[in-house]
Protein backbone atom coordinates (compact mmCIF):
# COMPACT_ATOMS: atom_id res chain seq x y z
CA UNK A 1 0.00 0.00 0.00
CA UNK A 2 1.32 3.42 -0.91
CA UNK A 3 1.76 5.97 1.83
CA UNK A 4 0.51 9.46 1.03
CA UNK A 5 1.85 11.87 3.63
CA UNK A 6 0.56 15.23 4.78
CA UNK A 7 2.90 18.10 5.47
CA UNK A 8 3.78 21.69 4.76
CA UNK A 9 3.92 23.17 1.28
CA UNK A 10 7.72 23.44 1.33
CA UNK A 11 7.92 19.63 1.64
CA UNK A 12 5.44 19.00 -1.19
CA UNK A 13 7.88 17.53 -3.71
CA UNK A 14 9.71 15.36 -1.18
CA UNK A 15 6.40 13.90 0.06
CA UNK A 16 5.09 13.39 -3.47
CA UNK A 17 8.30 11.72 -4.68
CA UNK A 18 8.44 9.52 -1.59
CA UNK A 19 4.83 8.44 -2.04
CA UNK A 20 5.18 7.56 -5.72
CA UNK A 21 8.58 5.92 -5.27
CA UNK A 22 6.93 3.58 -2.77
CA UNK A 23 5.09 1.82 -5.61
CA UNK A 24 7.13 2.95 -8.65
CA UNK A 25 10.82 3.27 -7.68
CA UNK A 26 11.85 4.18 -11.26
CA UNK A 27 9.39 7.09 -11.55
CA UNK A 28 11.66 9.78 -10.15
CA UNK A 29 14.31 8.98 -12.79
CA UNK A 30 11.81 9.90 -15.53
CA UNK A 31 11.17 13.38 -14.12
CA UNK A 32 12.93 16.33 -15.74
CA UNK A 33 12.87 19.83 -14.22
CA UNK A 34 12.00 22.94 -16.18
CA UNK A 35 14.88 25.20 -17.17
CA UNK A 36 15.26 28.30 -15.00
CA UNK A 37 15.00 30.43 -18.16
CA UNK A 38 11.55 28.93 -18.86
CA UNK A 39 10.46 29.53 -15.28
CA UNK A 40 11.60 33.15 -15.55
CA UNK A 41 9.75 33.54 -18.84
CA UNK A 42 6.56 32.28 -17.18
CA UNK A 43 7.10 34.63 -14.24
CA UNK A 44 7.50 37.57 -16.62
CA UNK A 45 4.23 36.73 -18.40
CA UNK A 46 2.31 36.35 -15.13
CA UNK A 47 3.81 39.61 -13.81
CA UNK A 48 2.12 41.44 -16.70
CA UNK A 49 -1.17 40.49 -15.01
CA UNK A 50 0.10 41.23 -11.48
CA UNK A 51 0.54 37.58 -10.50
CA UNK A 52 3.48 35.45 -9.48
CA UNK A 53 3.98 31.73 -9.98
CA UNK A 54 2.23 30.03 -7.04
CA UNK A 55 4.77 28.32 -4.77
CA UNK A 56 3.20 24.85 -5.20
CA UNK A 57 3.50 25.12 -8.98
CA UNK A 58 7.01 26.55 -8.75
CA UNK A 59 8.10 23.51 -6.70
CA UNK A 60 6.52 21.27 -9.35
CA UNK A 61 8.30 23.10 -12.19
CA UNK A 62 11.68 22.91 -10.49
CA UNK A 63 11.29 19.18 -9.91
CA UNK A 64 9.42 17.96 -13.00
CA UNK A 65 8.28 20.88 -15.15
CA UNK A 66 9.70 19.49 -18.39
CA UNK A 67 8.60 15.89 -17.84
CA UNK A 68 6.60 14.66 -14.86
CA UNK A 69 7.16 10.98 -15.55
CA UNK A 70 3.49 10.33 -16.25
CA UNK A 71 2.02 11.99 -13.17
CA UNK A 72 -0.20 14.49 -14.99
CA UNK A 73 0.76 13.60 -18.56
CA UNK A 74 -0.81 10.18 -18.77
CA UNK A 75 -1.10 8.20 -21.97
CA UNK A 76 -4.83 7.66 -21.58
CA UNK A 77 -5.94 11.27 -21.40
CA UNK A 78 -3.42 13.10 -23.64
CA UNK A 79 -2.90 16.01 -21.24
CA UNK A 80 0.13 18.16 -22.00
CA UNK A 81 1.54 19.90 -18.93
CA UNK A 82 5.21 20.49 -19.74
CA UNK A 83 6.39 24.08 -19.36
CA UNK A 84 7.13 24.38 -23.08
CA UNK A 85 3.47 23.73 -23.89
CA UNK A 86 2.32 26.10 -21.15
CA UNK A 87 4.54 28.89 -22.52
CA UNK A 88 3.20 28.31 -26.04
CA UNK A 89 -0.40 28.57 -24.78
CA UNK A 90 -0.11 31.71 -22.68
CA UNK A 91 -0.01 34.37 -25.42
CA UNK A 92 -3.50 33.28 -26.52
CA UNK A 93 -4.87 33.14 -22.97
CA UNK A 94 -5.01 36.85 -22.09
CA UNK A 95 -8.72 36.75 -21.23
CA UNK A 96 -8.20 33.82 -18.88
CA UNK A 97 -5.27 35.51 -17.14
CA UNK A 98 -7.29 38.72 -16.76
CA UNK A 99 -9.89 36.62 -14.89
CA UNK A 100 -7.16 35.05 -12.75
CA UNK A 101 -7.25 31.67 -14.51
CA UNK A 102 -3.86 30.20 -15.40
CA UNK A 103 -3.99 27.23 -17.80
CA UNK A 104 -1.33 24.71 -16.74
CA UNK A 105 -2.50 21.81 -18.91
CA UNK A 106 -3.70 21.42 -22.47
CA UNK A 107 -5.86 18.76 -24.09
CA UNK A 108 -6.81 18.34 -27.74
CA UNK A 109 -10.53 18.18 -26.80
CA UNK A 110 -10.31 21.38 -24.72
CA UNK A 111 -10.53 19.45 -21.42
CA UNK A 112 -7.92 21.70 -19.84
CA UNK A 113 -7.14 22.51 -16.23
CA UNK A 114 -6.52 25.89 -14.66
CA UNK A 115 -5.25 27.35 -11.41
CA UNK A 116 -7.33 30.09 -9.83
CA UNK A 117 -4.64 32.69 -9.18
CA UNK A 118 -4.66 35.22 -6.37
CA UNK A 119 -1.93 37.35 -4.87
CA UNK A 120 -2.23 35.63 -1.50
CA UNK A 121 -2.53 31.96 -2.49
CA UNK A 122 0.60 29.82 -2.92
CA UNK A 123 -1.43 26.64 -3.38
CA UNK A 124 -4.30 27.63 -5.68
CA UNK A 125 -7.54 25.84 -6.40
CA UNK A 126 -7.63 23.77 -9.60
CA UNK A 127 -10.63 24.35 -11.87
CA UNK A 128 -11.81 23.57 -15.36
CA UNK A 129 -12.24 26.16 -18.12
CA UNK A 130 -15.52 27.46 -16.72
CA UNK A 131 -14.00 27.88 -13.27
CA UNK A 132 -15.74 24.78 -11.89
CA UNK A 133 -13.99 23.33 -8.85
CA UNK A 134 -11.76 20.27 -9.46
CA UNK A 135 -9.67 20.22 -6.26
CA UNK A 136 -9.12 22.73 -3.49
CA UNK A 137 -5.38 23.04 -4.17
CA UNK A 138 -2.66 22.18 -6.66
CA UNK A 139 -1.03 20.02 -3.97
CA UNK A 140 -4.17 17.90 -3.60
CA UNK A 141 -4.45 17.68 -7.38
CA UNK A 142 -0.91 16.26 -7.57
CA UNK A 143 -1.60 13.71 -4.83
CA UNK A 144 -4.89 12.73 -6.45
CA UNK A 145 -2.98 12.05 -9.67
CA UNK A 146 -0.37 10.09 -7.69
CA UNK A 147 -3.16 7.95 -6.26
CA UNK A 148 -4.46 7.42 -9.82
CA UNK A 149 -0.96 6.19 -10.76
CA UNK A 150 -1.05 3.82 -7.78
CA UNK A 151 -4.42 2.43 -8.86
CA UNK A 152 -3.15 1.82 -12.41
CA UNK A 153 -0.50 -0.48 -10.90
CA UNK A 154 -3.17 -3.04 -9.98
CA UNK A 155 -3.54 -6.08 -12.21
CA UNK A 156 -7.25 -5.56 -12.74
CA UNK A 157 -8.68 -2.47 -14.39
CA UNK A 158 -12.27 -1.76 -13.43
CA UNK A 159 -12.57 0.73 -16.30
CA UNK A 160 -11.65 -1.76 -19.00
CA UNK A 161 -12.98 -4.86 -17.22
CA UNK A 162 -10.02 -7.00 -18.13
CA UNK A 163 -7.09 -8.68 -16.50
CA UNK A 164 -3.39 -8.09 -17.03
CA UNK A 165 -3.49 -10.33 -20.07
CA UNK A 166 -3.67 -8.44 -23.33
CA UNK A 167 -6.31 -10.72 -24.84
CA UNK A 168 -9.31 -12.14 -23.09
CA UNK A 169 -9.08 -15.65 -24.50
CA UNK A 170 -8.48 -18.46 -22.07
CA UNK A 171 -4.82 -19.30 -21.83
CA UNK A 172 -3.18 -22.48 -20.73
CA UNK A 173 -2.02 -22.38 -17.12
CA UNK A 174 1.65 -22.60 -18.12
CA UNK A 175 1.26 -19.52 -20.39
CA UNK A 176 -0.09 -17.08 -17.81
CA UNK A 177 0.11 -17.38 -14.06
CA UNK A 178 -1.71 -14.12 -13.21
CA UNK A 179 -4.66 -14.38 -15.58
CA UNK A 180 -8.06 -15.04 -13.98
CA UNK A 181 -8.98 -17.00 -17.12
CA UNK A 182 -6.39 -19.70 -16.37
CA UNK A 183 -7.87 -23.07 -15.65
CA UNK A 184 -11.47 -24.16 -15.82
CA UNK A 185 -11.99 -24.95 -12.15
CA UNK A 186 -11.12 -23.29 -8.88
CA UNK A 187 -8.67 -26.09 -8.14
CA UNK A 188 -6.86 -25.55 -11.46
CA UNK A 189 -6.65 -21.81 -10.83
CA UNK A 190 -5.31 -22.39 -7.32
CA UNK A 191 -2.80 -25.03 -8.50
CA UNK A 192 -0.25 -22.51 -9.67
Amino acid sequence: MAEFQEGTLDTLMERLCSSISGFDPEWVTRCVPAAEEQIQQLQDILAEYNYTIPAAYLYYLRRMGQNDGGLLETECCDLEVDIGTVLELLPGKCEDLEKGLFQFSDHWADACFYMKLSAADDNPMVTDREGVYVTESFEKYLFRKAFDMYQRKFTYSDFERESVCSDNEKKRIEDCRTCPYCGDTVEERMAF
